[in-house]
């Protein structure tokens, strides 16, 4: 799909996912695509991140060095800390350190009316120790 559409930057936000990034890597490397390539790992090499199936992680991440699958791409970081997390696994990648976006100041807030003993939360996420969202749903239980 992606040679049919012909882009001048595919943006991948992930690291590991087979589907929506190593398959689109190995297509463009056997299909020799030739447009740009930001890759985000969004947390996915930190050392607690890396801890969880590690093994299965690290042989990865040997092969994918091995064979080429993450050169020629650009990374992008939202901090130092992940700068350098990138910059370990990838000695000589190219990373740019860019920040999320704050969300938008708006002129005038909108009112919340609050009720009593009412909550009402929205946590789109995976439940992830990292995320520490179980954490939250076992301070809501209490």
């Amino acid at each position: 799909m992606v040679i049919s559409i012909n882009p001048d930057i595919v943006y991948l936000n992930s690291m590991f996912s087979k589907h929506y990034v190593i398959d689109y890597l190995r297509l463009r490397i056997r299909d020799n695509i030739r447009c740009k390539v930001i890759l985000t790992p969004h947390g996915m090499l930190k050392k607690s991140a890396l801890e969880k199936k590690w093994f299965k992680k690290w042989m990865f991440l040997r092969f994918a060095r091995f064979i080429g699958l993450y050169s020629g791409l650009k990374f992008h970081a939202t901090n130092v800390e992940e700068q350098n997390e990138i910059l370990r696994y990838f000695p000589n990648a190219s990373v740019s350190v860019i920040a999320n976006l704050p969300p938008p100041i708006l002129a005038y807030p909108p009112i919340i009316i609050k009720l009593d003993y009412q909550l009402k939360l929205c946590f789109v996420s995976r439940i992830h120790p990292i995320k520490k969202s179980s954490f939250l749903l076992e301070l809501l239980k209490k």
